[in-house]
């Protein structure tokens, strides 16, 4: 479970050191083995450390658990990003910070890798984005940097047909709400299209019209007869 090197003696000697004396100043209860690992809520798995000597255990549970290490990183990300009313948090350097995000990642991905949502969590989902949205919570950003960086990826690939049709058949029939089409409005409001842009859409357009794929928004109307005579 554990790899005895200087991480493991130097967390040993913080819990021993704090076991031995009485604190008058704020303090943290600490599971000396993580309740993840087996650990109780008993007074010998308990010590009461600073908030500074609760961060640096967490952080040296890290370098030296051999087993669940990923619930090591997650609880030092948790101790660093996670609010707590409890608790004080640290910051750490950008080095550190980098590190464990990086390994947090691939965590993250490792997990989630072939594994599918049921509806009703993605019901879920969507409705709290959706509240949020409606409450200005929620901010959906797209920085230039994002923007050059997917046009960049896209320069020149063009969708298979099976893939515009997959496309299209998912969008058929589908109806926006009026703060959906009011956020769309202000998202666009201003914008300027490049002429190559505009040609690539007329063009599109054009070819939608002509193959039958997009059909005339007044084809099989009737005016009325007050219309016709103006």
């Amino acid at each position: 479970m554990f790899k005895e090197n200087k991480y493991y003696q130097w967390y040993f000697q913080i819990i021993k050191n704090a076991q031995d004396r009485v604190l008058d100043i704020y303090s943290e209860t600490h599971h000396i083995i993580p309740k993840c690992l087996g650990g109780d809520d008993s007074r010998e798995n308990l010590v009461e450390l600073t908030a500074r000597e609760h961060f640096i255990c967490h952080w040296l549970l890290t370098k030296f658990v051999l087993v669940d290490r990923d619930k090591m990183d997650y609880a030092l990300w948790l101790m660093i990003n996670v609010e707590n009313k409890l608790q004080e948090r640290y910051k750490v350097n950008s080095k550190t910070y980098e590190i464990l995000r990086t390994k947090l990642a691939k965590t993250f991905s490792k997990q989630h890798t072939g594994r599918k949502m049921s509806e009703e969590t993605k019901r879920k989902i969507s409705e709290t984005r959706k509240k949020k949205f409606q409450e200005g919570t929620l901010e959906i950003k797209v920085y230039d940097t994002t923007r050059e960086k997917l046009s960049k990826n896209r320069a020149g690939y063009k969708h298979t047909q099976e893939t515009k049709d997959k496309i299209g058949n998912a969008h058929r029939g589908k109806t926006i709400s009026n703060e959906q089409k009011q956020a769309l409005a202000e998202i666009n409001t201003g914008k300027q299209w490049a002429d190559d842009t505009k040609t690539k859409l007329s063009n599109t357009l054009k070819d939608d019209y002509k193959s039958g794929k997009r059909v005339p928004w007044n084809k099989g109307k009737t005016w009325s007869k007050g219309v016709v005579n103006g």
